[in-house]
């Protein structure tokens, strides 16, 4: 199935929209997890998707400072010897 631009954007309006009415939603949450206030884990599978829709634009929007944590968290575990095919990535 192929989708003009515009009926994509649509598509994943509805989408949203539908999984932050849905019951139980905690916009608080997904907030919470985002400032590192609680665990992913702790949210519910709609939380869990908004998270890491939000979490991955947060992540290509990474100044100097977030690129060198992320640098150093890289070397101290390749330095512990964890292999980076294990982590997914």
């Amino acid at each position: 199935m192929s989708r003009t631009v515009q009926a994509q954007l649509e598509h994943w309006a509805r989408v949203g929209q539908a999984i932050e009415n849905a019951p139980g939603y905690d916009r608080t949450k997904v907030h919470d997890a985002l400032r590192g206030h609680i665990s992913p884990d702790e949210l519910d599978p709609y939380e869990r998707s908004v998270y890491d829709v939000e979490h991955e634009a947060i992540m290509e929007k990474a100044g100097d400072e977030e690129r060198a944590f992320f640098k150093q968290l890289a070397d101290k575990q390749r330095a512990a010897g964890v292999n980076s095919e294990d982590l997914g990535t």
